[in-house]
């Protein structure tokens, strides 16, 4: 079952430092993000970090805001090596929007405001909710679902 197969990806950072499954997309420029208060973040710059988790998110998207408890609680239970991310990319969507949105769902980890669609044109995010785990020079080691409640979108699986 791959229901947690990126928070898997993200402790095995951790632990082992990279995944052996796929060789990492080769390294570029160092990513960063602004988050909705305003604060830079350098995606896997800070002390001890081993590797970033991201998740693309919309304030819009009735599976995004489904998850966002599940998310804090990922969250809160991570390993401290490991940075967790959401990331609003959509030109459309105000930071005032965006800010409206963490309050309201209680978002309780830190959102990137991706104005200039920056890790979204770098990350290339086929949909809304989509998880990224990148090691700590910015290569992708996974792509994919949160988990795997949605078998397709708007249909969600009676068995996870």
């Amino acid at each position: 079952m791959m229901r947690w197969a990126w928070t898997v990806s993200a402790a095995t950072l951790g632990m082992a430092g990279a995944l052996t499954a796929a060789a990492p997309d080769p390294v570029v420029d160092p990513l960063k993000g602004v988050d909705v208060v305003g604060k830079l973040h350098w995606l896997g710059r800070s002390a001890g970090c081993r590797g970033t988790a991201l998740v693309f998110l919309h304030p819009e998207c009735p599976i995004s805001n489904q998850y966002v408890a599940e998310l804090n609680r990922i969250a809160k239970d991570r390993p401290a090596s490991i940075e967790f991310f959401g990331v609003i990319s959509d030109a459309r969507t105000t930071r005032k929007q965006a800010a409206e949105f963490l309050e309201s769902f209680q978002v309780q980890f830190p959102v990137l405001f991706d104005a200039s669609s920056e890790l979204a044109l770098r990350l290339q995010p086929r949909r809304v909710p989509e998880a990224f785990v990148l090691d700590r020079e910015g290569a992708v080691l996974y792509r994919g679902r949160i988990d795997d409640q949605w078998a397709s979108i708007g249909k969600r699986r009676s068995v996870v």
